[in-house]
């Protein structure tokens, strides 16, 4: 259950067969880092999100499964930090144990994830979790600092190579490889230091909408780490 940046979410969308075609009609997110997406575009591309996924017969339209997770997760968010928040709940057909909130309050189940679970307080945990990424604009804020951080790493990058120009000889390329692996690192280390963030946080607030809503709040704790041997195993 990590949340699903924008970017991340667009190649999920290119890797379930989206056609470039279809890719042109996703709303533009904008080139400023502080221009943030509406809420109302932030709907526009959740609602498009899962038209394509559905397009592609990823999602699982049962009515009775639609309407468990609607209704669980209805109750979820009346009970979080933005009860005005809509939201909409659907399952994709994939037997990965996973889920991810993306813009507008769109969150997707895995079929594999409420397979494993024990009980229904399990699944709700889950879904306190992905809503608080919601509630807290993870995603937005993730798009957001994805572009105030590209230009100072691509500048980092840029003088790797100028360096490396400028020292000739046989140090020339792995001065090149070397500033370029140390600029990525940089990156993929503040990726990683912004998701354990915005996971802490979804923990700490989905426990607290968990308790709200009546749910039993060690469910949380308890199908996290059987997910995470589930995972393992699968993995191995």
């Amino acid at each position: 259950m990590r949340l699903l940046p924008l970017a991340t979410a667009l190649t999920l969308a290119v890797a379930i067969g989206v056609a470039p075609a279809q890719e042109n009609r996703l709303p533009d997110i904008g080139s400023s880092a502080g221009e943030l997406l509406t809420p109302a575009r932030q709907a526009e591309y959740g609602k498009m999100m899962l038209a394509e996924l559905r397009n592609y017969d990823y999602v699982l339209d049962d009515p009775l499964i639609t309407d468990w997770l609607q209704t669980m997760g209805t109750r979820l968010g009346a009970n979080s930090d933005q009860p005005q928040q809509p939201f909409t709940f659907f399952m994709l057909r994939d037997r990965q144990i996973n889920a991810f909130a993306t813009l507008g309050g769109y969150i997707a189940v895995n079929a594999g994830l409420v397979l494993t679970a024990e009980r229904e307080d399990e699944v709700a945990a889950v879904l306190s979790h992905e809503i608080a990424h919601v509630t807290q604009q993870h995603v937005l804020r993730g798009v957001e600092r994805a572009q105030r951080d590209q230009i100072p790493i691509l500048l980092g990058m840029l003088a790797a190579v100028v360096a490396a120009q400028q020292a000739g000889g046989n140090s020339k390329g792995d001065a090149t490889m070397a500033g370029i692996t140390s600029a990525m690192g940089l990156m993929q280390q503040r990726q990683i230091d912004y998701t354990r963030s915005n996971e802490s946080e979804a923990d700490r607030l989905g426990i607290r909408t968990l308790v709200r809503s009546g749910y039993d709040v060690d469910a949380m704790a308890g199908f996290f780490e059987r997910m995470s041997v589930a995972m393992r195993a699968n993995e191995g």
